[in-house]
Formats: C-alpha cells, structure tokens, sequence
C-alpha cells in the first residue's frame, strides 16, 4: 500500500484546546459559542415520506406473488426515503465527530 512507508509519529503539541457541547435546541455550540443549527431533516422530509406511505397502504392485502409491478414500486419508494433519512442523519453526525 502506498500508506505503508509513512513514518507514525506524535503531533506536535499546541497547547489549545475546543470544547463541543451538542444538544437538543441547537446541533452543537463550540467552546467559542457558536451555534450550528439542528438540521431536522425528518421534519423536512415528512410530508414526502407519508405521502409514500399513504399511497403504499393504498394497495389492498394479497399475497406475495400477486402484489403489481405499483405494489413493488411504491415498497421501493418508501424504503429509498428511509435510506435517505437515515444516511443523511449519520452524514450530519460524521461531519462533526
């Protein structure tokens, strides 16, 4: 690998140090106070993901093999804006770890 031949060593030492506080009003606030705003993403993508929902329990109860081609689709949409939801949550996380 081409990482293999870097030498590992301490950083230097800086004396400084930041402090994070993460809530539940704000996101998170620094040791300089400021403030990153809570994105609230399930807020925002509510409305999507109920109308998908809504539209999937349009669909009346029949057994796997006899569920349409729209039965499938509207499944697929519902679960790809929980994926959505999920992966944006831990990208917001990731960002400030």
């Amino acid at each position: 690998m081409a990482c293999d031949d870097v030498p590992a060593g301490p950083l230097p030492a800086t004396d400084a140090a930041t402090g994070i506080d993460m809530g539940v009003t704000h996101f998170l606030t620094t040791s300089e106070g400021a403030h990153v705003e809570n994105p609230r993403h399930g807020k925002r993508n509510a409305e999507a993901l109920a109308d998908a929902q809504r539209a999937l329990k349009a669909f009346p109860r029949r057994k796997r093999a006899d569920r349409p081609a729209k039965h499938r689709r509207a499944v697929e949409k519902v679960a790809g804006l929980h994926r959505k939801l999920r992966r944006l949550g831990t990208v917001v996380a990731a960002t400030w770890r």
